[in-house]
């Protein structure tokens, strides 16, 4: 690629069925205030709403190169645009994200500040359709459920070991592309295992890259009245759960038709759980219906991943492949099947212990 065709910031959306919310996000890219020299590329991923005409609506506002590609899969799709990205820095955002007016600027700045570095990633602040309980937007599963991303902390290197939110997330292109999005993970039809951006951001952490995070590149992302229900929250569990399994095994050897043993002791005491949980309010019927579809999620990868072996993202302990930022932001591979059973029965028979402290104030 000649010099002449390089610019400095790749923005890339896979987009499906969405055109009312891709034309926000759009709309707030034409707003945008930077002194980089940028490209917008929508990977339209075999939408069949009216998404076309919201991109060539938009084809005069921005420099804008818009993709039909209909093969399932959001990765699949994201590695399609990276292949014509001529931007130094591929900047991710996702179809249902309000960007502010210095996004780019701040992702671009940061690139130059740390150039050392290849991975940024900003704020995400959860915008409701309709307002959730306060419980709802406190409770650990808020990060998975609604990409609330809000370290408490200025810009640098990500403490503890967290990792960037895939609605805000720079990554270098010539980085992506020796290590490309893993296609048979993340978003591609009604189930999936979660994950997609973690499971890259693992193996690129793993190598030894930072990430940085910028405080002023921030962006809102819509939830939806539907995303608030206990069914669709418990849908995201389930997937959840399916990407714990392929992004780390459990560390026990004995298994059931390729399920970790103790699950099929935990299964029905999260059931019961989740029973009782009827009589006792919204955020314990949460709770407990989340970690039982969540367990049902890894139970199911479990056994899919004994029938196909070679799709798991790691096999390694978590300390040795990379998996420790992923386990201290949002994934808890199960370590000691006996350990985490006392913690379930603890939690499962006696609700009001010290042990549990999600519940509401």
């Amino acid at each position: 690629m000649s010099p002449v065709s390089q610019l400095d910031v790749s923005v890339l959306i896979a987009t499906r069925d969405r055109a009312e919310l891709l034309g926000r996000t759009l709309e707030s890219l034409a707003g945008q205030r930077t002194t980089a020299r940028w490209e917008v590329i929508v990977i339209d991923n075999g939408g069949t709403d009216s998404t076309a005409q919201v991109l060539a609506d938009f084809a005069p506002r921005l420099p804008l190169t818009s993709i039909y590609f209909p093969a399932p899969g959001k990765n699949r799709a994201l590695n399609r645009g990276l292949n014509i990205a001529r931007g130094t820095l591929a900047l991710f955002t996702d179809d249902d994200i309000d960007l502010g007016p210095d996004w780019i600027e701040s992702h671009f700045r940061a690139s130059e500040k740390f150039a050392d570095d290849a991975i940024f990633g900003g704020p995400v602040v959860p915008r409701f359709e309709s307002e959730p309980p306060d419980w709802m937007r406190r409770h650990w599963f808020a990060g998975v459920a609604f990409a609330d991303f809000r370290p408490d902390q200025g810009e640098g290197p990500l403490h503890g070991k967290r990792l960037p939110c895939g609605g805000n997330l720079a990554i270098r292109r010539d980085l992506l592309r020796k290590h490309p999005y893993r296609e048979d993970i993340g978003p591609g039809g009604t189930d999936f295992a979660m994950g997609s951006e973690q499971e890259l951001l693992v193996r690129l952490t793993a190598a030894g890259h930072r990430a940085i995070y910028i405080p002023d590149a921030a962006v809102s992302h819509h939830v939806g009245r539907g995303q608030l229900v206990n069914r669709w929250q418990f849908d995201r569990a389930r997937r959840f759960g399916r990407g714990e399994a392929r992004m780390a095994e459990d560390a026990v050897s004995r298994r059931v038709l390729g399920i970790p043993w103790y699950f099929w002791v935990l299964m029905p005491l999260l059931w019961i759980r989740h029973q009782i949980a009827r009589f006792q309010g919204a955020f314990w019927v949460l709770q407990a219906g989340i970690e039982y579809h969540r367990l049902l999620g890894r139970a199911f990868e479990h056994r899919f991943l004994t029938r196909h072996p070679e799709l798991r993202c790691g096999t390694a302990p978590t300390e040795q492949c990379g998996l420790g930022p992923v386990a201290h932001q949002f994934y808890t591979p199960i370590r000691g099947g006996d350990a985490y059973m006392r913690s379930v029965l603890v939690d499962a028979f006696e609700p009001d212990s010290p042990h549990d402290s999600h519940k509401p104030a």
